[in-house]
């Protein structure tokens, strides 16, 4: 008896999520770019320069898993054109991290989820200063949020380029002056219908070529989406209705404080210092003993004997660990 094999071809997929883009897709009239679009992120490529120039994404805590971070190279974007391909190697010894734009443990529900953001449509040269410091201390915090707060948040983030002729490593990777991170932050489960003129915005742009940038916080680089839009020539939260994205992108970056529950201590565990986003404060270690009262929101731990600490505000009592 002879057997016939049929071999079916079925093409690879790829599924889009379009809660990434609920706000609005970034835009820009002078600037074409390839648009990415997969289940954990979408992303704005610039193929010349060969890094997303935004990525925009949803946070919230259902992203969070416990899934371990992948531990290969960098992986090329397939659905990018083969000319626009940037590789793991086009960034080795170029003095700058493979900086992740959606950071590795914001997707740890699964093996698929967590690898996709080392694909190069995920990356951005960024100075190890940055990356590894202030930059991680503003992922921290949302982390925070998204957990511990149950917030549902809305964020865009890329490099700046302000400096032209570009600098490109290689040829290949364009390097920013800057970087940036818009985030949209509202109660978990909402969606573009509850924006309003009071949702809370924080907007920020760091330094991509100052070492000293490790020696700041991220509440330092404040600043407006508006700002950011001039420094970038894209249009953000273009989903919104003008009057609220003019309200929205104008004003100010405020970090809220967080009443009882809700209030962040972040980093926590602690090195060096702590954020405490609350006016005034008094600090307690794990024997009762008085540290100290304190107005200043970021606390210098740097001195303070490792153990359990409890800050005390408003009738109210959180702990750190140093």
């Amino acid at each position: 008896m002879k057997y016939i094999y049929l071999l079916l071809l079925i093409p690879f997929t790829v599924f889009s999520n379009p809660i990434h883009t609920e706000l609005g897709q970034p835009f820009s009239e002078t600037t074409p770019l390839d648009i990415i679009e997969r289940f954990e992120f979408t992303s704005g490529i610039k193929c010349d320069y060969g890094v997303p120039l935004w990525v925009s994404y949803n946070l919230n805590k259902d992203w969070f898993g416990e899934t371990p971070r992948f531990t290969g190279n960098f992986i090329v974007d397939s659905l990018l054109p083969q000319e626009c391909w940037i590789k793991h190697s086009d960034y080795t010894n170029s003095g700058y991290d493979r900086g992740h734009m959606v950071r590795s443990e914001e997707r740890t529900r699964s093996v698929d989820e967590n690898k996709a953001t080392f694909r190069t449509s995920n990356i951005i040269p960024q100075l190890p200063q940055l990356n590894q410091q202030t930059w991680l201390k503003l992922e921290y915090y949302a982390e925070k949020l998204a957990k511990d707060s149950l917030k549902e948040m809305f964020i865009y983030t890329g490099p700046v380029f302000s400096k032209f002729p570009v600098t490109k490593y290689k040829d290949k990777v364009a390097i920013p002056d800057s970087c940036y991170k818009i985030i949209v932050v509202m109660p978990y489960g909402s969606t573009i219908n509850d924006v309003n003129e009071s949702t809370e915005i924080i907007a920020c742009m760091f330094p991509n070529d100052d070492p000293d940038v490790k020696n700041h916080d991220w509440t330092e680089y404040k600043t407006t989406i508006n700002h950011i839009e001039n420094s970038t020539g894209f249009n953000f939260l273009s989903a919104l209705p003008e009057t609220l994205q003019d309200k929205l992108e104008g004003r100010a970056t405020s970090v809220k404080t967080y009443a009882s529950q809700d209030m962040l201590i972040y980093p926590n565990p602690a090195t060096d210092y702590v954020i405490i986003p609350a006016e005034t404060y008094t600090v307690y270690n794990s024997m009762g003993m008085l540290i100290g009262n304190y107005s200043n929101e970021r606390l210098d731990v740097s001195l303070f004997p490792s153990g359990v600490y409890f800050v005390r505000f408003e009738n109210e009592v959180l702990s750190f660990v140093k």
